[in-house]
């Protein structure tokens, strides 16, 4: 019988099961959510970048109408400037910026207004951060005579005056970041950190009055501790994550009475707050505790452990990635307003930009009479992807997106007792499982991305072919090229990284494009001195390897037979020629060069990688494939994809919104917001440029600064990038020959079978044996 058949029956039974099993009552109270308009605010800082050599923000908060952001800035110094004579603090500062939620820039406040006076050295120990009507701004002062301490200035951002303070000594502890403001009280902690670890709670009134409380308990570790929540008439919640929980977690809270100094321990909360939310959870009176997930916004009822939703991110069109990050600050009858900082990569760098969106109550639903399309990622939706449904949701008139979280791969972890690699794995097989079962049930996505890496076996059966529907003008064909399986496109390409081994030419033969196993066993032995550039132990290492073979085992509706030529050489060649690390040890590659290796495994993500590193640590750098039975090139790892279910009725709206994220608007986008390479080609060269002129304002200010050549080099600054370069990287992502292509399960069968055959418990015939029983039980039953 083929797969598919015997595929689409077994899912039928699986669907029938787990429709059961989902009846279990959820938590999560469920009522018709209203429709909103958005609008995004960007917070743009009152400075020109160039006269500075950074500018760092941070969104403090919003108080009544005002947006108050921290601006942290440094200024090049002068020509002659003394680095160990002069004081570097007048081009040094801090100042907090206000706005209205417009984003018209109304205030500055030069920080140092409210330094404390001191003698020694004084930093800010925390981002300032807004509490109430007030924004804390917390200092620590440090000389030898007196130790360290820890000063609170309370300011009023209206008028900009210092309204009050507080002084401690900070000794075996340090102020935690987040302060809370409630009935006419301020409260923040201290962490104790030596044999009496503990928090102690300080609360000071608006008279003046302040009071210090010790909690201490040994079941809690305080390091974790995180930031207290208001919850209205003097009373804040403080919630903790117990010793005897193996992952990071809120298992708990306090809920602290700031009036009478009395609190009370509330155990298992994590129905309600988990490591992501609690940051962003806020308190609007009128309403109670607000806390956000993927979807929405909901009202926690902490004494019945249940929340109800309030707002359907999935009703507002606003960008899911920014507002999934920002905190609630007011609310007022139709109208709620989030704020916060949120972190956009750009060219691999993190960029912290304050944003502000403001919802208000639609009349009507703004998507009547269009078809929805459900959108589902394996990983969290990025910026450009949520921008992309926002502008297919306001354009097309006869369809809108709305996205699907059932699929985050964070929600589908396996045993913490395993190690990573197999964990990411069951994690994997695990939600590829339940996409198969819902998409035969007719409960599943119309859209799925960033899936490609690991649904390789069953894209035939699950995926349609979107040959014939998405133009490959314009884009790197050989990317295309390496994505499809049986000469079709099952899961289109957005964007990629691209990896193999770097080394200079001088190593290799002029146009070696990659390496075969004898060649790769010299390689090692000689120009690496023994040391593998690859840091995997053995069976990983073939696994790696294996995946790389994207064309040999995943046929269209075919299970494949292990007992082949490809499948044994790569064994033996990692038998007897890898040495491996041990298999609790970690896979990570090397990301520079030792000064005697002279290769190493290095993966690019955008072209400054190549500016910083192919060009900066190796004189003349080349980008060879990794070893296989015939010289390859180097692999293109995808990163964004995208793929349409062969179970929706809407394919054509589907082909519309895979077209957009395929326009050079977005490709861009992905460039510039993300860690990998547009497939489009223009996109690639427009933001290469960028990427270079960043790449050498950076380079030109590290030389004005007094660095040397040889710090340049170790910092990956050491050329002056050129446009040329540019195109040499090109060329490289020409010559990349494959992709990485993964079925987790079979992957964990591989994992678990091949290590008898790499100790000699076993020989070859005898695990492939085993592995082809147990791919065909898993592919055909």
């Amino acid at each position: 019988m083929k797969r598919t058949n015997r595929f689409v029956a077994l899912l039928l039974v699986l669907s029938v099961a787990l429709g059961m099993a989902g009846c279990k009552k959820d938590k999560q109270k469920e009522k018709e959510a209203a429709w909103y308009n958005s609008k995004t605010v960007e917070i743009k800082l009152p400075y020109d970048e160039s006269e500075y050599n950074s500018l760092n923000s941070s969104f403090a908060g919003i108080i009544r109408n005002l947006a108050i952001v921290h601006v942290n800035y440094s200024k090049p110094y002068p020509n002659d400037f003394d680095y160990e004579l002069d004081d570097p603090s007048p081009y040094q500062g801090d100042t907090l910026e206000v706005y209205d939620l417009n984003g018209t820039h109304l205030l500055t406040y030069d920080c140092k207004k409210y330094s404390p006076s001191f003698k020694g050295q004084i930093s800010m120990s925390s981002e300032p951060s807004v509490a109430g009507d007030k924004v804390i701004i917390p200092w620590e002062i440090y000389n030898e005579a007196g130790g360290s301490k820890s000063i609170i200035t309370f300011i009023d951002p209206t008028t900009g005056e210092q309204t009050g303070s507080f002084e401690k000594k900070l000794t075996g502890m340090y102020l935690r970041p987040g302060f809370v403001r409630s009935g006419g009280y301020s409260a923040f902690s201290y962490a104790r950190y030596d044999d009496n670890a503990s928090i102690e709670l300080v609360i000071v009134g608006d008279d003046g009055s302040s009071r210090t409380i010790n909690i201490k308990d040994p079941e809690i570790l305080w390091n974790n501790a995180f930031p207290m929540v208001e919850q209205g008439d003097g009373k804040v919640l403080l919630p903790f994550m117990s010793t005897n929980v193996p992952v990071w977690s809120v298992t708990g809270y306090f809920v602290i009475d700031l009036k009478s100094g009395t609190y009370e321990k509330k155990e298992d909360i994590s129905a309600i707050f988990n490591t992501t939310n609690i940051y962003s959870t806020s308190y609007i009176d009128g309403l109670g505790t607000m806390v956000a997930d993927e979807d929405g916004l909901s009202v926690a009822d902490l004494e019945n452990k249940t929340t109800e939703r309030l707002i359907n991110y999935d009703k507002c069109n606003a960008n899911l990635y920014l507002i999934s990050r920002l905190k609630l600050y007011n609310s007022e009858e139709n109208r709620f307003v989030f704020g916060g900082s949120v972190y956009m990569e750009k060219y691999q760098e993190a960029v912290k930009e304050s944003k502000i969106i403001v919802l208000e109550k639609a009349e009507k639903n703004p998507n009547e009479g269009k078809k929805e399309l459900k959108l589902a990622s394996f990983d969290q939706l990025d910026y450009t992807t949520a921008e992309a449904v926002c502008k297919f949701n306001n354009e097309n008139s006869d369809y809108y997106v709305t996205f699907d979280s059932r699929y985050n791969l964070n929600n589908y972890k396996g045993s913490n007792d395993l190690d990573w690699y197999t964990t990411s794995l069951m994690g994997q097989r695990s939600l590829f499982d339940k996409l198969k079962v819902d998409i035969a049930a007719g409960d599943g996505p119309d859209l799925i991305m960033n899936g490609s890496a690991f649904t390789s076996s069953f894209e035939p059966a699950l995926f349609m072919d979107l040959s014939e529907d998405i133009e490959s003008e314009g884009v790197f064909e050989n990317i295309f090229e390496i994505n499809k399986i049986g000469g079709k496109l099952y899961t289109v390409p957005l964007t990629f990284r691209l990896s193999g081994i770097v080394c200079d030419s001088a190593f290799v033969r002029e146009r070696q494009i990659g390496f075969t196993y004898k060649e790769y066993e010299k390689f090692v032995r000689t120009v690496c001195n023994g040391s593998d550039p690859i840091k995997k132990n053995k069976a990983e290492y073939f696994i790696f390897c294996y995946n790389l073979m994207s064309d040999v085992h995943f046929y269209a509706g075919e299970t494949p037979d292990y007992n082949d030529a490809k499948f044994k050489n790569l064994a033996k060649f990692v038998y007897m020629s890898v040495d491996g690390i041990p298999m609790d040890e970690t896979t990570e590659v090397v990301d520079k060069l030792d000064d005697d290796i002279h290769a190493t495994s290095y993966t690019f993500s955008c072209t400054n990688d190549y500016f910083g590193f192919g060009k900066s640590q190796i004189s003349d750098a080349v980008v060879l494939g990794y070893p296989a039975e015939d010289s390859t090139g180097p692999y293109a790892a995808t990163v964004n994809s995208i793929a349409v279910s062969n179970a929706t009725k809407n394919k054509a709206g589907c082909v519309e919104f895979v077209k957009l994220l395929m326009s050079p608007e977005m490709q861009t986008g992905y460039a510039e917001t993300g860690y990998s390479i547009p497939v489009n080609v223009e996109s690639f060269n427009a933001s290469s440029k960028t990427q270079l002129k960043h790449y050498n304002t950076y380079r030109k200010h590290l030389i004005n600064m007094g660095f040397n050549e040889a710090d340049l080099r170790q910092m990956g600054v050491a050329i002056e990038a050129r446009e040329r370069d540019i195109a040499a990287f090109e060329q490289i992502i020409r010559s990349a020959e494959a992709t990485y292509r993964s079925d987790p399960a079979i992957s964990l069968i591989i994992k678990e079978e091949m290590p008898a055959y790499f100790s000699g418990q076993k020989d070859l015939g005898a695990v492939i044996e085993i592995i082809n029983g147990r791919a065909k039980a898993y592919l055909t039953e």
